[in-house]
Order: structure tokens, then sequence, then C-alpha cells
């Protein structure tokens, strides 16, 4: 029911993602055959991957800076920490003061909370994940060139897109010890996929088409 909830609202804001291409200052354009070879395909990237991939970014919004409640108009943190809820950005602070003043109940909370973004994440992109392993090959060649584009030169985005199928809790479990970390993650995944949906104008024109009725 909430998943449907946010997709109702994803689609009365059609106009808005409409105009995304319209702002290359916020998205990188990939260029060449491998998105050419993507782009309007059936089960690579067509209307229901451009579904998937902006449900999984709101949600990625969602884990960083917690979920929107519709009444008060404000985020609420989805993450435990010391008895109150909190985001991503303020898990990450108390992280970096708890390395620098160790406390073992805290730690333990934060520890229980990096456990629980990291398989929201899982179970969030599993589906995505399984509808285009077939062109994992072409996706990491995208992810290069976008994060060659911004200047990023290091993230686990390429282990985990290039771990086998059903493997992707293992690269977390021996990759990502902290929440900042994971946090870097999250946002390189976002930044990526919306980078992707930007590149894709054949599969967005069909994702429109097919979910605006």
């Amino acid at each position: 029911m909430k998943q449907a909830l946010i997709f109702v609202m994803l689609l009365l804001s059609l106009p808005i993602l409409a105009d995304a291409p319209k702002k290359p200052d916020s998205y990188v354009k990939l260029i060449g055959r491998e998105i050419q070879g993507l782009d309007g395909i059936t089960n690579a990237l067509d209307a229901t991957a451009i579904k998937q991939i902006i449900l999984v970014r709101s949600k990625i919004k969602d884990m960083i800076y917690g979920e929107l409640d519709l009444k008060t108009k404000q985020r609420v943190g989805n993450y435990l920490f010391d008895g109150k809820r909190y985001d991503m950005g303020a898990l990450v602070k108390f992280e970096e003061e708890l390395n620098k003043e160790p406390n073992a109940a805290k730690s333990k909370d934060i520890h229980t909370a990096l456990e629980a973004v990291k398989k929201e994440f899982l179970d969030t992109t599993q589906e995505f994940i399984e509808r285009i392993a077939w062109t994992k090959s072409l996706v990491v060649d995208l992810i290069q060139q976008s994060f060659n584009k911004r200047k990023i030169k290091k993230s686990l985005c390429f282990e985990w897109i290039n771990t086998p199928l059903g493997k992707e809790e293992e690269v977390f479990a021996t990759k990502v010890k902290s929440l900042k970390e994971f946090d870097i993650f999250l946002n390189h995944v976002n930044m990526f996929l919306g980078d992707l949906i930007f590149s894709c104008p054949k599969a967005f024109a069909q994702f429109k088409l097919k979910y605006s009725k």
C-alpha cells in the first residue's frame, strides 16, 4: 500500500519529472553504444525499469533524509539511536563522535542502524537488480562514464552492480563498516540512477505513456 501511494505521488509529479532533461547542471548525459543499446529495450531500460528506478531513488531519499510526514510536511528519520529516530546525516555525525569518545551502548545502536539501512537498500533494489542482471557489464561501463564526468574516483557502486546476483549482501558485509561509507554509497547510487533516467529519453517516454494514463 505504501509503495502504491509513493508511486501515485510520483505520477502526479510527472510534469516535473518530464522537465528533468532540461537541467544539465543536475545530471550527466551518458553517451555511446552502451546507453543506446539499453534505452527503450524491453527487459532492459524500458518503462518498467524507469518506474523501478524512480521508486528506488524515492526510497533512497527517504533513507538519507527521512520519510516525509504528509501532515507536518517534515521528514522523520527512519533509524533509532539512543531512543530517538534520526536520518542518515545525523547518524553519521553521532558515529564520528563515537569514534572520538567510545560508548558501547551507543555504538551498538549505530551498528544496528547500519545493518537496518543495508537490508532496506537490498530489499529496495532487488527487483531492479534482477531486471538488469543480463546487462550488468554495460551498466558498469555507464557508471564509470558517469563518475568520470563527476570526478568520482572511487565508489562501492562498481562492486555492488558487478556482484553475482544474490551475493550483494556479502559485499556490504565485507566492504561497508560505517554509516559514513554507506551514506556516500547511497548518494553515488542516487546520482547515477538520475543520470540513467536523464540519458534514456525513449524509456522515459515509454514510462509516461504507460503509467500516466
